[in-house]
């Protein structure tokens, strides 16, 4: 028993693919609508990679920011806030407000933001509680109308199928896998809309479901465009997607 359970684990991740959310139809043709003269700075916009340890009898998994794979490029209206000169501090913003900014974003993607947090604002993690200074938290000048923070995830793939996905995996057995597993993984993409002075205006979230099918003849749709044998690059590719559709909303109330 314990053997055909593994075995049938074996197939489930083997002949997996997964359908990767599309920008909807009613938005694809106003994506090449990138015509604004807003300046705005993008800040985050990272997939998540996750790396694997022992440590002693444990197996550790971390999560942390892709740095060397951004998804700025998806939103073409905007400038990576690193490629937008800055001369000194911007006095007007109170160390409360910038301090606000940091955390919101470090609530969410945890120490492994701080690189990205650094090309913008200056502050300081004290060393013993390993917190946030609130005395010191200094912003960077730049001649910006917006500053849009983006988060990407889930960390660590999502089911969402519940109690439906043990029904679904006895009938797909009982079929020989003729009958699919269906399973629903989460995307989802986090948006913080800021103005120049970091004034919170707006947080847009965009919270989808990747199709994840398990079957013997699964693999033959991957000759489809929307289909990928790769979790990690169909979620990537979904979110790209949503950051698209983000774009063409923010336009939209941004004219």
């Amino acid at each position: 028993m314990r053997y055909s359970i593994y075995l049938i684990l074996l197939f489930c991740f083997s002949c997996t693919i997964f359908q990767t959310i599309k920008v909807p139809e009613d938005k694809i043709g106003k994506l090449s609508d990138s015509n604004t003269k807003l300046k705005i700075a993008l800040v985050g916009f990272y997939p998540v990679t996750v790396s694997y340890r022992y440590e002693g009898r444990y197996f550790i998994s971390t999560a942390s920011l892709d740095y060397d794979h951004p998804m700025k490029d998806a939103f073409p209206i905007g400038q990576p806030v690193e490629q937008i000169p800055t001369s000194s501090i911007d006095s007007t913003i109170p160390a409360a407000r910038c301090y606000l900014f940091v955390s919101n974003y470090l609530e969410l993607v945890k120490k492994t933001g701080i690189t990205e947090l650094n090309k913008v604002v200056d502050f300081d993690i004290t060393s013993d509680k390993e917190e946030l200074d609130k005395t010191k938290c200094l912003v960077k000048k730049r001649d910006v109308d917006y500053y849009i923070v983006g988060i990407n995830g889930p960390s660590f793939r999502n089911n969402r199928t519940g109690i439906r996905l043990l029904f679904n995996l006895l009938l797909s057995v009982s079929t020989a896998f003729t009958f699919p597993i269906f399973e629903k993984c989460e995307a989802y993409s986090i948006f913080m809309i800021y103005d120049s002075k970091l004034n919170l205006i707006k947080t847009v979230k965009y919270d989808k479901d990747m199709t994840a099918i398990a079957s013997w003849w699964s693999i033959l749709l991957t000759f489809g465009e929307n289909y990928n044998t790769n979790y990690k690059d169909s979620l990537k590719q979904s979110q790209e997607n949503m950051i698209r559709e983000f774009q063409v909303d923010f336009l939209e109330t941004n004219k």
